[in-house]
């Protein structure tokens, strides 16, 4: 099985150090504005499973007439979108994403689209503006999976967000699909951290 999915969400709620904890177990705690694919086979349930995750910056725009947003959209099998519990701007701009790209979907495709909403930064309890029991609600109202993890703390947290969001493509009966095809914007692991080391020094 070979799966595509975006990783959206506004500024500085984690969505790169939740792609980066994934794929290398390492934490980093701050990104430049960097966007990637990465690639990387896992094993569920016993089944090797590659997922081509792409790690997309926010952007205010999110009309079906801009060409990245729409791709984006095509592209991917499942979203995880991702807001902190510490900034209630970035959980407000959930529901609209979500509602964006289901509609953006139901132009092209029928299929039902698997989204997993996250609350990020689970560590900074003392620091919360956002219930765990608000997400769990938004997530339920617009029938999406809902996680709290904490990126910098718990790297099993994170796996089983992809883990439940791949449950959910399977169950949409999504298999194989395309290649990626956008290598314009493709970028190693390895060039990414070169860059940081690079822009630090």
């Amino acid at each position: 099985m070979e799966a595509n999915i975006v990783v959206m969400g506004t500024e500085s709620v984690g969505k790169s150090a939740m792609t980066v904890r994934l794929l290398t177990r390492r934490f980093i705690g701050e990104y430049g504005d960097i966007e990637s694919i990465y690639s990387q086979s896992f094993i569920v349930d016993g089944r090797e499973v590659t997922l081509n995750i792409w790690d997309s910056p926010y952007s205010q725009d999110l009309s079906v007439e801009t060409s990245d947003f729409h791709k984006k959209i095509q592209w991917a099998d499942g979203f995880v979108l991702v807001y902190s519990i510490c900034d209630r701007a970035s959980f407000n701009a959930i529901s609209r994403l979500v509602q964006k790209i289901k509609s953006t979907r139901d132009c092209f495709s029928r299929d039902k689209v698997p989204i997993v909403i996250v609350g990020n930064k689970k560590d900074l309890h003392h620091r919360r503006t956002v219930l765990s029991e608000e997400g769990r609600m938004l997530a339920l109202s617009m029938d999406c999976l809902f996680c709290e993890v904490s990126a910098a703390e718990n790297y099993h947290s994170v796996v089983s967000v992809f883990n439940g969001l791949v449950d959910r493509m399977k169950d949409a009966k999504l298999a194989t699909k395309r290649p990626l095809r956008f290598k314009g914007i493709v970028k190693s692991m390895s060039a990414v951290f070169a860059r940081r080391r690079t822009d630090s020094l």
